[in-house]
C-alpha cells in the first residue's frame, strides 16, 4: 500500500486504541496481546523453517566480535540498547504497579503487587528478546545483503507471507506503544521517513542517544530505590538488590564510554569539533560523577556521606544512618 495510506491507518488505529484505554485497560491489554502473538508466531514458524545456521545466532549473540565484524555494527548494537531500554522505561515500567487499585496503606498488598510486577516485567523482557531474535535472524538471513530484485523474488514467495504479515503488525504495534506513550504527529512523520538510508542512519544515532541517557535515569533509579527517606524500611533496596542494580548500571556507563571513544577514532576531527567533544565529555562524566556520588550517599557509604563537599555540594543525608539497621553497604 502508498505510504500514506499506512500513516493514515496508523493513526486511526492509534485513535481506536487509545479510546479502547479509556473505556476499559484490560481489553487494550488483550488487544496488545493479540499483536504480540501474532507477530511471534509468524516471525517463530519462519525462523523455524528457514534454514538459519544457529551456531551463527548464538555466536552473533554472545560474541558479535569473533567473526564478520564491522565497526559500524557497535552503532546499531548500542542503538539497539536504546531502543529496547530506553531511559523512560525505567520509570513507565516501575509505575505500571500504580494502574491498579491497592490499598497502598497496607505494605502486604503493596508487596504482593510490586512481586507480581517484577515477574510481569520479566516475562515481557523475555518473550521481546525472543521475537528481537527472530525478527533479526529471518531478516538478516533472507533480505540482508541481497538485492532488490532478490528481496522481491523473496517477497513473491507465498513462504514469506508471514514475514510480510508480521512486519506489518510489528510496525503498527511499535508505532502505537510510541505514539501511545505522547508522540502522535511526531512518531507518523518521522515513522515514514525513516525508510530513507540516510535517516535510518540518523536514526541509529537518536536510539544510540538514548542508550547515553541510559546513566541519568538507571542511577537516580537506584539512589531513589536505595534512600531509606523515600521507601521506607519495608521497601527500601536490601544488599543484594543493591548489588544487581549497582552492576548493571555500571556496566550499561561501561559499554557507553566504550562506544564514545571506538566511533570517535573513526571520525576525523576538527580543532573546534574536538573542543567540542572535550567540552561535552566532560559535562557528561562530571554529571554521571555527580549522580554517582548521590547514588552512594543513599547507598549509605558512611565514608563518602560524611565528606563536608559531598554534604554541600552533593547530598546531606548523615541523619539518616542512624536508621539503616544493617541495610547500609
Amino acid at each position: 500500500i502508498p505510504l500514506y495510506i499506512g500513516v493514515l491507518i496508523t493513526v486511526l488505529d492509534t485513535l481506536s486504541f487509545l479510546f479502547l484505554d479509556k473505556y476499559k485497560l484490560r481489553r487494550l491489554e488483550l488487544l496488545f496481546g493479540f499483536l504480540i502473538t501474532t507477530m511471534a508466531v509468524s516471525f517463530g514458524y519462519q525462523y523455524i523453517v528457514t534454514d538459519i545456521p544457529q551456531i551463527n545466532v548464538i555466536e552473533g549473540m554472545f560474541l558479535p566480535w569473533s567473526s564478520d565484524y564491522r565497526p559500524g555494527t557497535l552503532l546499531q548494537a548500542v542503538g539497539i540498547i536504546g531502543a529496547v531500554i530506553m531511559p523512560h522505561n525505567l520509570y513507565l515500567h516501575s509505575a505500571l504497579v500504580k494502574s491498579r487499585t491497592i490499598n497502598r496503606n497496607n505494605v502486604k498488598e503493596v508487596k504482593k503487587a510490586n512481586r507480581y510486577y517484577f515477574i510481569e516485567a520479566s516475562i515481557a523482557l523475555a518473550v521481546s528478546f525472543v521475537i528481537n531474535v527472530f525478527v533479526v535472524s529471518v531478516f538478516a538471513h533472507d533480505v540482508y545483503g541481497k538485492t532488490n530484485q532478490d528481496v522481491i523474488d523473496a517477497c513473491s514467495n507465498s513462504s514469506f507471507a508471514d514475514d510480510i504479515i508480521s512486519a506489518f503488525i510489528a510496525n503498527n504495534y511499535t508505532a502505537d506503544i510510541n505514539i501511545y506513550k505522547g508522540g502522535l504527529v511526531l512518531g507518523c512523520f518521522y515513522g515514514g521517513l525513516s525508510i530513507l538510508e540516510d535517516l535510518t542512519k540518523m536514526n541509529d544515532i537518536l536510539n544510540a542517544v538514548m542508550a547515553l541517557q541510559l546513566p541519568f535515569a538507571a542511577i537516580p533509579t537506584v539512589a531513589f530505590s536505595s534512600s531509606l527517606a523515600l521507601m521506607k524500611a519495608d521497601f527500601v533496596n536490601g544488599r543484594l538488590e543493591k548489588i544487581i542494580s549497582i552492576t548493571l548500571s555500571f556496566t550499561v556507563i561501561g559499554i557507553n564510554l566504550y562506544f564514545i571513544v571506538a566511533n570517535l577514532e573513526q571520525v576525523n576531527l576538527t580543532p573546534l569539533m574536538i573542543f567540542g567533544v572535550v567540552l561535552f565529555g566532560t559535562f557528561y562524566i562530571a554529571f554521571n560523577l555527580y549522580l554517582l556520588l548521590h547514588m552512594m550517599v543513599n547507598l549509605g557509604n558512611k565514608a563518602v556521606a560524611s565528606n563536608w563537599a559531598i554534604k554541600r555540594f552533593v547530598l546531606d543525608n548523615s541523619h539518616l544512618f542512624s536508621n539503616l539497621n544493617g541495610n547500609g553497604m
